[in-house]
């Protein structure tokens, strides 16, 4: 697992994040790929929510 990506990683936040900075990043990303947010676009969005 040389490549692992961590939750960190993925929300674009570093180690010592606040639980604030956290939620802002993820609430950001939800934003970006929520099923119902992206409607109109190409992109199946529904199996990166879950």
């Amino acid at each position: 697992m040389k490549n692992a990506r961590t939750y960190y990683d993925v929300l674009g936040v570093s180690r010592d994040a606040t639980l604030e900075e956290i939620t802002t990043a993820k609430n950001a990303l939800a934003k970006i790929y929520h099923p119902d947010a992206n409607v109109h676009k190409d992109i199946d969005t529904t199996e990166l929510m879950q």
